[in-house]
């Protein structure tokens, strides 16, 4: 980004170290990621001075789309959701910022279709975290 992009974490009153802890009052198990999303932000408590990106962690439990999916990114977009388990993962960090950024899946055309089969040649490029 040749220093253009900074992500700073978010100040005031209700933020320590640049995280906001938000409690719903139901279970979260089995919930569908953007319905316990959009109850958080609806919970977010006053004492937030500004903030751009928003990076949420939910229980293993919560509903990712998949069993398998452990993060997802707005493409594009400011939000990107992550299972507890799998949150310190630097390379899924800036898997799914990217997917803000407009960057989609890398992938591979394995069998020269000119379609990357979403299932098999997604992720085949690995020289790059996306």
């Amino acid at each position: 980004s040749g220093g253009k992009l900074q992500i700073i974490p978010a100040t005031g009153s209700a933020v320590t170290s640049g995280v906001v802890e938000v409690t719903v009052n139901y279970k979260v198990a089995g919930k569908h990621y953007i319905n316990v999303s959009d109850d958080v932000l609806k919970s977010l408590p006053s004492g937030i001075d500004s903030y751009k990106y928003t990076l949420m962690v939910f229980p293993k439990s919560v509903d990712l789309g998949s069993e398998y999916i452990v993060g997802k990114g707005n493409y594009p977009g400011t939000k990107t959701w992550y299972k507890s388990t799998y949150v310190q993962n630097v390379n899924l960090g800036v898997h799914e910022i990217g997917h803000n950024l407009y960057q989609d899946h890398s992938g591979a055309d394995d069998n020269f279709n000119g379609i990357f089969d979403y299932d098999e040649e997604a992720y085949d490029d690995s020289s790059c975290t996306m």
